[in-house]
């Protein structure tokens, strides 16, 4: 069990620059931002802008499912 979350990329420095903006106070959404513009640079040709995005958001008692595809 963890509390302030868990960052899984598939580069190890897109995964540490997310797990700093947790530990800076970031929330999942910023994590999640900054490990995908991480990739954009780190691993071009299998990360992109213009790719999908899925999330499951919890706030509270309340989770949303977020389909970003498209």
């Amino acid at each position: 069990m963890t509390y302030g979350g868990v960052v899984a990329s598939e580069h190890y420095l897109a995964s540490t620059i997310a797990a700093e903006i947790l530990r800076e106070g970031g929330n999942a959404v910023d994590a999640s931002v900054v490990a995908s513009l991480s990739l954009s640079t780190l691993l071009p040709h299998l990360s992109g802008l213009g790719g999908d995005f899925f999330a499951l958001v919890k706030k509270g008692k309340e989770i949303r499912f977020i389909d970003g595809s498209g």
